[in-house]
């Protein structure tokens, strides 16, 4: 079956998502709305589930944050996934909350599988999902913490939870696509942007620059020590695999990046890089990949 967006949703996205998004990461609007829209991205995704849980093919899988429900579309017609997602009514973007159910609907699937909540309250029981998982999230939430707590909450024993979140600790920052200085605070960056890239300064806001390796390891730390997790992996091995051979997609701003790595690996040195990064917890974007006990 060939996944459909038709052109009057894409165009509607194109019109305010892409556009806002284009003005302050400089990327062609199009592109944006391409990569947002994507069926494609989401087979990568289902790979990265799949490394640490294995064959996905009739679990239940809850995706927090399922923005206009591309990914619950992918694991549902193409991998016999059952998929399920929240994303919150009438804020955002389009109300990304009523465009997914359009977008699942055009597909054939029922829309009710997207539910309207937040991912500091999962309307669900405990003990609910095989598999809860989040991309580029987390650092739009109001409690982070909470969050995690929740997704924790809802997957069953054995199951895995998988959160990827920007690491606000190495020096590039996808949503403004540009060089980053890590760890500063909010009100430098924001004289940055404003007085010498000529950026909208609005978004950053919006976003939780405080989340990085060691303030999620703080996070998660309760779950670990009452014997609620094991933590799996934080994606820092993915990041090495990325560097040392430059095979990544370039979604969104990553084209930037793939850019500067293909030089390093011209001069020989990305493998160093990437340890040295790395070692520094400077690798991006961070995978937590947990086991419920």
């Amino acid at each position: 079956m060939e996944l459909r967006i038709n052109k009057e949703i894409r165009e509607t996205i194109r019109s305010s998502y892409g556009h806002f998004f284009s003005g302050i990461s400089n990327i062609d609007p199009d592109k944006i709305v391409d990569d947002v829209l994507s069926f494609e991205k989401p087979h990568e995704q289902i790979a990265m589930l799949r490394r640490f849980y294995g064959d996905l093919k009739g679990k239940k899988l809850l995706e927090v944050g399922s923005g206009f429900g591309n990914f619950i579309t992918v694991a549902r017609v193409k991998y016999d996934i059952d998929a399920y997602g929240v994303e919150p009514s009438s804020e955002g973007f389009d109300d990304s909350f009523s465009l997914a159910k359009k977008i699942l609907l055009d597909n054939g699937i029922n829309p009710d599988v997207v539910i309207n909540g937040k991912g500091e309250a999962l309307p669900f029981p405990d003990n609910s999902f095989d598999i809860c998982y989040s991309s580029n999230v987390l650092e739009h939430v109001d409690d982070p913490k909470k969050v995690i707590a929740e997704m924790v909450r809802v997957t069953k024993p054995g199951g895995i939870v998988q959160i990827v979140v920007p690491n606000y600790g190495p020096f590039f920052e996808g949503h403004y696509a540009m060089f980053y200085v890590p760890y500063q605070p909010k009100w430098l960056w924001k004289l940055w942007l404003k007085f010498i890239s000529r950026r909208d300064i609005s978004f950053v806001d919006t976003l939780r620059t405080n989340l990085n390796y060691f303030s999620i390891k703080r996070m998660t730390t309760p779950l670990v020590r009452d014997g609620n997790v094991e933590i799996l992996s934080w994606g820092d091995e993915v990041f090495r695999e990325r560097m040392n051979t430059a095979n990544f997609s370039d979604w969104a701003g990553l084209g930037k990046v793939k850019v500067i790595v293909r030089f390093l690996h011209t001069m020989r040195i990305s493998s160093f890089i990437a340890r040295l990064l790395s070692s520094g917890k400077a690798f991006t974007p961070i995978i937590l990949t947990m086991r419920k006990k």
